[in-house]
């Protein structure tokens, strides 16, 4: 397994592992359906992506969307999911990826400083 397919595998099982600590704490079936998502699960998951994509630098946006997706398999193997479900998913992948991009590129800066 290679640098990338590695990164890539440790942050799906921590974005798995993530997002059913969040269902599990707030009693919810799936994440989403918890009260605090919007105002905590869901920004948490963003700050953890810049995080992660200011430590991968390059690679760093790939960090936002396997943390944002990996709510699929939780979502899956909890309640089931539907084509609503992956179309919410991948409009919410955008935000973690353009955060997780932008931290990326501010590390190379000051990398580069």
């Amino acid at each position: 397994m290679g640098s990338h397919a590695l990164k890539a595998f440790v942050l799906l099982c921590a974005g798995i592992l993530f997002w059913l600590l969040a269902s599990r704490i707030a009693g919810a079936g799936t994440p989403w359906e918890s009260d605090a998502y919007w105002y905590f699960w869901y920004p948490l998951c963003l700050a953890l992506a810049g995080m992660a994509g200011f430590f991968l630098r390059d690679d760093g946006w790939i960090a936002g969307g396997i943390l944002v997706f990996s709510q699929i398999p939780v979502m899956w193997l909890q309640n089931g999911l539907g084509a609503a479900g992956l179309f919410i998913s991948c409009i919410l992948a955008v935000h973690g990826i353009a955060i997780a991009m932008l931290a990326g590129r501010i590390a190379l800066r000051i990398r580069a400083q």
